[in-house]
């Protein structure tokens, strides 16, 4: 089973398991799906260059991409090589 059904029937399991719990400790999610969303989805560490600032990584990745969507608002956006963009990413930074 996925979705709401999936669901439905995980918070009876848990309802039955411990008919006492609050609602709100109910499960949601299987133990792997649980794996996945917060260990794999979640391994999202990167190492970067400690003699570097921020803006600096910024304008490299702008050199590397420059037609990559940097920022989004409202139904609008700017690639990292728009001078918008870089205008933008300073007031960020």
């Amino acid at each position: 089973m996925n979705g709401w059904q999936g669901i439905i029937r995980l918070m009876l399991e848990g309802i039955v398991a411990d008919p006492d719990q609050r609602l709100s400790e109910l499960p949601l999610l299987t133990e792997a799906e649980r794996h996945q969303l917060l260990v794999e989805w979640n391994d999202t560490e990167v190492e970067y260059p400690r003699t570097k600032c921020i803006h600096e990584l910024f304008e490299e990745q702008v050199e590397r991409t420059p037609d990559a969507i940097a920022v989004v608002f409202e139904g609008s956006s700017l690639t990292t090589g728009s001078s918008t963009a870089g205008q933008t990413s300073w007031r960020i930074i």
